[in-house]
């Protein structure tokens, strides 16, 4: 795809002597290049654990050749909001259900087409058109927004989700996916004594694995929360007022307590409140969640 060569498939036809000597010539380029795009998708926090689709990074790693890109466009301050549309492109296409199925080398051959006339930017609104086209959407149905507000720990989308809902969260230093309430209050013997039912039990169980009960943390904050409860560890850490307001804010943890009495009410309340910002991030401004 990086040398340009007609077909984008992986087929012996391809592997032809003039398509492999242009392959050797360009080779450098093309290596510098994918070694430069794992290190931008590093800096996002994506990892082999959290890339369900190998294909979506060609895409970006195109653009990043066609431009000529080196490690500066890492850093480059004068980048940040061109790395920002590449991290939120990427990411949505890897949770969109169904984007790098079936089809791909005619996809990958159009997207290509799309970055070679691109103006020195990343072209998202002329890829997501494309995408559009072929049957790709990358626009979101309620009924996916529904599935996304209910994600559980452990899935693969969970964190690229999570870095765009939380974009203030630095991911090139070390974090960690936090458990708002910490699972150990969740323990059967210890809802037991609280005097709830089996059905009750394992509806809080069932919850405290969900987004709504998760957020990004910096490794070290993470640590020192440990098992503590939420506003008792909100209070401790941040002494003043307006920090401990302005973490609450920019993690929607409103109505966050100290005890387990008001999970549900608290669990729901979030739940509406990231709906209402999954919709934003993914469908962009002016979309609702109806």
């Amino acid at each position: 795809m990086l040398s340009d060569i007609a077909s984008v498939g992986f087929k012996v036809e391809n592997f032809d002597r003039n398509n492999m000597k242009k392959l050797e010539s360009n080779w450098p380029q093309v290596a510098e290049t994918l070694r430069l795009t794992a290190r931008l998708i590093a800096s996002f926090g994506l990892s082999r654990d959290t890339i369900t689709a190998d294909s979506a990074l060609l895409p970006v790693a195109y653009y990043l050749h066609t431009r000529r890109c080196d490690d500066g466009y890492l850093t480059a301050k004068v980048e940040a909001e061109d790395r920002t549309t590449v991290k939120r492109w990427l990411v949505r296409s890897l949770i969109k259900p169904g984007i790098w199925g079936s089809g791909l080398d005619v996809l990958l051959t159009a997207l290509r087409e799309v970055i070679r006339d691109a103006n020195g930017k990343f072209p998202d609104e002329s890829l997501e058109r494309e995408m559009r086209v072929r049957g790709k959407s990358l626009t979101f149905s309620p009924e996916e927004i529904e599935e996304l507000a209910d994600m559980k720990y452990g899935s693969r989308d969970l964190f690229g989700l999570l870095t765009l809902l939380f974009p203030f969260v630095d991911t090139r230093n070390q974090f960690h996916i936090d458990h708002v309430f910490p699972t150990a209050v969740f323990h059967a013997r210890k809802l037991k004594q609280m005097g709830l039912s089996e059905e009750e039990i394992a509806r809080l169980q069932d919850s405290k694995d969900r987004l709504s009960n998760l957020q990004l943390l910096q490794g070290p904050d993470n640590q020192s929360k440990n098992d503590q409860m939420p506003a008792k560890w909100i209070a401790e850490t941040y002494k003043k007022e307006d920090d401990r307001k302005d973490y609450i804010s920019r993690h929607i943890l409103d109505g966050v307590m100290t005890d387990l009495s008001g999970f549900e009410v608290f669990f729901k309340g979030r739940r509406q409140r990231l709906i209402e910002r999954i919709v934003v991030v993914l469908n962009g401004p002016g979309e609702t969640s109806t």
